[in-house]
């Protein structure tokens, strides 16, 4: 078992658009870089929008921390749901082999929104949906 992660900041007006974030060949899906509507979708996506590929619970939580560090929610919504809060659940999800998303507003009046994504592979939700990455080795 495994992580992979993903990195999408932009418009969230943009996620109105539902077409673009399921999977069906006419709608764009695997060009889209919009986060899918379920996150098991992501692997399904190109793999060239995978951050990283993580092994462990505690690397994938350092992952999402020093992405919302870096991009963080203003601070009345970090207080709502502190990091730590964030990070113990993170802990006990991954550790289930469950997916992770963390996404927010990045600002109280602005059209910015973050959306970060720990995804399981193989995914338990999402079984038929192979690795992308033995996809490239040919596994």
């Amino acid at each position: 078992m495994h992580w992979h992660t993903y990195l999408w900041s932009g418009d969230g007006q943009q996620l109105k658009s539902e077409a673009p974030r399921r999977p069906a060949p006419e709608a764009g899906f695997r060009t889209s870089t919009m986060p899918p509507m379920m996150t098991g979708w992501w692997l399904l996506k190109p793999p060239s929008l995978i951050s990283s590929t993580l092994s462990a619970p505690d690397e994938t939580i350092a992952w999402l921390q020093s992405h919302y560090e870096e991009s963080p929610p203003p601070p009345v919504q970090a207080e709502q749901l502190p990091l730590k809060a964030r990070a113990e659940y993170a802990a006990e999800a991954l550790t289930g082999g469950s997916d992770v998303v963390w996404a927010y507003w990045q600002q109280e009046a602005g059209p910015r929104f973050v959306h970060l994504a720990a995804v399981c592979c193989p995914n338990r939700v999402w079984p038929a949906i192979p690795c992308p990455v033995d996809e490239i080795r040919g596994v």
